[in-house]
C-alpha cells in the first residue's frame, strides 16, 4: 500500500516553484494531497506543503525530499542555457542525482513508489535543439528504476506562464509571425488539464516504461493562422499572419546567442531554438495518454486562451 502520511498522499515535488509546479501544488492541496517540495529559495509557509531547501545537486536534500513518498513528480528543467553544459548540468545529471535519491531512499523493496518525468515533446525530434537533445538523455537516465512513467507535454499555457506572452502581444498588435510558409503544425495544452493528467497517474500503478503524450484533443494540432482566427475573437480585432523566412529566424538565434555570451545570461530564442521552432510537426498523435488511463482534457482552446488573456489584463501585462 502507498505510504500515508495522515491519510493522504505524499508527492515529492521538483520545479514547485515554476508555472506548472505553482499550479500543481494549488490542485494537489485541493485534492488533498501532501506535497514536500524541492526550491533553491526559502517560501512562504504553506499548509500541506514542507518546503526542501535545495537543487538537483544537493544530494542531501534529494534524500530528505524522496524518503517515504508515494510518487515523485519532477518537473525541474532548464529550457534556455549559454551552452550545451548548462543544458546536461540541470536536466541531465540533475535528473540522474534525483533517480540515484529515489532508489536510495525508499522504505523497503517491496514499495511500489512511481516516478514521474514532466520531458517536452522536443524530446521526440532530440537532434534538433540541445533542450530537445537533453530531455531525450534525461529520460534514458529512468531506465535504471523500473517504477516510471514519462510524460511529454507539447507547448503548455495558462494563467502564471510568461513565455507564450510574447505571442499575445503580437496578436493584440494585429500580427501573427509565422514560419514554416504556415503549414508548421503543433499541439497544446492548458496548464490545469496537464495538472490532472499528472494527477490521474499518481494513484495508477507504474507503467512499464511507457512514454505518453498529451495535449487538449485536438486530433491534428494547429497552425499559427488557426491560433490566430481562434485570439482575433477575443480581441475582437483583424489578426494578419506575417511570414518570417527560415534564414531571418536563425539568423536572429544567432545574433541572440552573441548578445548572450556578452552579457553572461541565457536567451530563449537561439539557431538550435530556430530550428526547433520551424520544425514541421510537433502535434500529438501516438502513445496518447488517454489510452492508458481515464484522463482527458477539458478545456478547449478558446477557453484556455480566454483564462490566460484575462490573468494577462489583470497583471496589467497585456
Amino acid at each position: 500500500m502507498p505510504n500515508k502520511k495522515n491519510n493522504k498522499t505524499v508527492i515529492a515535488l521538483t520545479g514547485a516553484t515554476g508555472f506548472v509546479g505553482k499550479r500543481f501544488i494549488e490542485i494537489a492541496l485541493q485534492m488533498k494531497m501532501e506535497v514536500r517540495a524541492l526550491t533553491r529559495r526559502p517560501q512562504v509557509s504553506m499548509k500541506g506543503v514542507t518546503w526542501i531547501e535545495g537543487d538537483l545537486n544537493n544530494k542531501t536534500a534529494l534524500g530528505h525530499l524522496v524518503k517515504d513518498i508515494d510518487t515523485v513528480i519532477h518537473m525541474a528543467g532548464v529550457v534556455k542555457a549559454l551552452n550545451w553544459g548548462g543544458f546536461k548540468e540541470v536536466n541531465i545529471i540533475g535528473t540522474r542525482n534525483l533517480i540515484e535519491a529515489f532508489k536510495k531512499n525508499q522504505p523497503n523493496k517491496s514499495k511500489k513508489s512511481h516516478f514521474i518525468y514532466i520531458s517536452s515533446i522536443t524530446a521526440r525530434v532530440p537532434w534538433l535543439s540541445y533542450y530537445g537533445a537533453s530531455k531525450r538523455l534525461s529520460e534514458n537516465e529512468l531506465e535504471k528504476i523500473s517504477g516510471h512513467t514519462i510524460l511529454r507535454p507539447p507547448a503548455i499555457y495558462g494563467p502564471g506562464d510568461t513565455e507564450i506572452l510574447t505571442m499575445f502581444k503580437a496578436f493584440k498588435s494585429g500580427f501573427a509571425p509565422s514560419v514554416g510558409l504556415g503549414r508548421n503544425r503543433f499541439s497544446m495544452i492548458y496548464v490545469d488539464d496537464l495538472v490532472e493528467a499528472i494527477c490521474s497517474l499518481i494513484e495508477k500503478p507504474p507503467a512499464k516504461a511507457q512514454i505518453f503524450e498529451l495535449d487538449d484533443g485536438a486530433n491534428n494540432g494547429y497552425t499559427i493562422r488557426e491560433i490566430a482566427n481562434i485570439t482575433q475573437g477575443i480581441f475582437s480585432r483583424k489578426i494578419y499572419t506575417i511570414p518570417v523566412p527560415p534564414l531571418l529566424l536563425t539568423s536572429i538565434g544567432f545574433l541572440n546567442e552573441i548578445f548572450a555570451k556578452i552579457i553572461n545570461k541565457p536567451v530563449m530564442l537561439t539557431h538550435l531554438k530556430a530550428k526547433e521552432i520551424l520544425h514541421k510537426d510537433w502535434v500529438v498523435r501516438s502513445n496518447r495518454l488517454e489510452d492508458y488511463t481515464d484522463w482527458v482534457a477539458k478545456t478547449s482552446i478558446k477557453t484556455g486562451f480566454e483564462k490566460t488573456i484575462s490573468w494577462y489584463k489583470d497583471k496589467k501585462l497585456l
